[in-house]
């Protein structure tokens, strides 16, 4: 039986400290990119893989941001002159969008655990600070500018049932500021937290998107470790690699957004802008 992922859930917990002081006033998933808030990026983004169900687990001081998307500013549209309507109006309504509380910073496998209570089968994890841009479709951003990363992990999950793991292809001088891909017979066999520069296994680094099966809460409950708790998701993933094939998807011809810092932001955004010679909405 085929399985269907029809659910995302949007990681945007956690201070942003990288971001400081960009982030001072303004949560860093709603920093505009490309003239527009990386949280409606990702939302266009879920909904070019097919979901239809969006979890999106904020901190408290971030609940108001959420909720203000989620309703949309509908009561601007007296003064969108030739923008559209969404993005004021970034969720349609046939998408059903819940909001979930991460009441303390403790990593992304305790974010994750949050939203998993409301969640039925398998599913799609995005992490908020990490966009992803298709330089090819970014003259019109909007609803159907979503970039397809997510969309190939889930046609992936789709045809073998197995989790995936999202992978871009980076510098090897870069390698030792991200989580390198270990593999082994073409699948993902564990992950090297910001290795040495000369001793990455790879040069593949995961960018912040997942699926993974209807289990996974009980998983992170087995594998959570009150003195790991940011790491808890690292430690996830070798434990679904321990019981069984994990697929890494290399995401190709991509431009990947990490908002490490305000100089990466800014870096990325250019490159966009010359790849794809944007003009604004």
């Amino acid at each position: 039986m085929r399985i269907v992922v029809n659910e995302a859930v949007i990681l945007a917990g956690g201070l942003g400290t990288r971001m400081m002081p960009a982030n001072f006033y303004c949560p860093k998933e709603f920093l505009p990119l490309l003239g527009v808030p990386v949280m409606h990026h990702l939302v266009w983004e879920v909904m070019a893989a097919g979901v239809e169900v969006i979890h999106i687990v904020v901190s408290p001081e971030k609940r108001a941001f959420a909720e203000q998307m989620v309703r949309g500013r509908g009561d601007l549209g007296a003064f969108l002159g030739e923008m559209e309507s969404f993005h004021i109006d970034p969720i349609p309504e046939d998408i059903c969008c819940k909001i979930h509380i991460q009441e303390k910073p403790l990593g992304v496998g305790d974010a994750i655990s949050i939203a998993c209570g409301d969640i039925s089968g398998a599913f799609l994890v995005l992490l908020g600070d990490n966009a992803m841009i298709d330089p090819n479709n970014v003259n019109n951003i909007g609803q159907m500018s979503g970039c397809l990363a997510s969309k190939i992990l889930v046609q992936r999950f789709e045809e073998t049932g197995s989790p995936c793991v999202g992978a871009i292809l980076v510098d090897p001088s870069s390698a030792s500021n991200y989580g390198i891909i270990e593999l082994e017979n073409g699948c993902f066999a564990r992950v090297i937290e910001k290795p040495e520069f000369g001793e990455q296994p790879t040069n593949l680094a995961l960018c912040g998107r997942y699926v993974f099966p209807k289990n996974s809460s009980q998983l992170l409950k087995e594998v959570r470790n009150e003195d790991r708790l940011e790491l808890q998701s690292v430690d996830f993933l070798n434990e679904l690699s321990n019981m069984g094939k994990v697929e890494v998807v290399k995401l190709e011809n991509i431009e990947w957004v990490d908002a490490g810092n305000i100089e990466s932001w800014y870096t990325s955004e250019l490159s966009i802008f010359q790849r794809s010679g944007l003009r604004r909405f």
